[in-house]
């Protein structure tokens, strides 16, 4: 069983951003993402390893937040989405210690908002 890497917990947010990979601009969506990293959906192709501009659009509180990147894993087919065919995995290399405590908040947030739904769920029972 593999043992789980990641330092941050995350949270589904399917947010737009645009890619800058060597000064070419991806157009994408956010899947997930924590204070660490995200999965992204793209429109383009981008190479493992690859160093990336990521910038929010449209997120309450984080936009237009630029985040320096790294793409750590690549080629991931993204099945439900046919405008977004590529997935990448992409780790902040330059983030901002007040920028990861907001996204931090964010997903913090996300996951107190689907503890109170869930309660109302088991509630309406």
């Amino acid at each position: 069983m593999k043992r789980e890497q990641r330092r941050y917990p995350r949270a589904d947010a399917k947010w737009p951003v645009i890619i800058n990979a060597r000064d070419d601009l991806v157009t994408g969506q956010t899947i997930n993402i924590s204070a660490g990293g995200a999965f992204i959906c793209c429109q383009r192709y981008i190479e493992e390893a690859a160093k990336v501009q990521l910038s929010f659009l449209d997120v309450p509180f984080l936009s237009p937040l630029p985040v320096m990147a790294e793409v750590i894993r690549s080629n991931i087919h993204c099945v439900e989405n046919s405008l977004r065919p590529y997935g990448i995995g992409i780790r902040f290399i330059t983030i901002t210690k007040e920028d990861q405590k907001l996204i931090s908040a964010v997903v913090s947030g996300h996951f107190k908002a689907q503890s109170i739904d869930h309660r109302e769920e088991e509630s309406e029972k």
